[in-house]
């Protein structure tokens, strides 16, 4: 219960917006999912606000002591996606902002 929850209700009680099978093996109905459900789940839930404060978040992050290389780019690559869920940035863009937040 809650806002997406009612937001997937609503979607849901539309025929043309229901998506009957959310399981996929091997990708055989991830376009649907992508056209009935992720699209317009990122779209409505994905402000300029949220984007604003991932985008804050990612210039801020810096590699802590302690954390491996692998677990920084993890969180980098989580926020990039947040804010870039079509992967629009170039790479120039990608190496600088991992670079400088890379410990030294």
């Amino acid at each position: 219960t809650g806002t997406a929850a009612t937001w997937l209700q609503t979607r849901q009680a539309n025929v043309n917006n229901r998506l009957v099978n959310w399981a996929h093996a091997d990708g055989d109905n991830a376009a649907a999912i992508a056209l009935t459900f992720k699209r317009p789940f990122t779209d409505r839930f994905r402000t300029s606000g949220r984007i604003a404060m991932w985008q804050q978040e990612l210039d801020n992050h810096k590699q802590q002591p302690g954390e491996t290389v692998d677990q920084y780019v993890s969180k980098m690559q989580t926020l990039m996606k947040k804010i870039d869920p079509d992967n629009a940035a170039s790479e120039y863009t990608k190496v600088s902002t991992f670079m400088r937040g890379l410990d030294s």
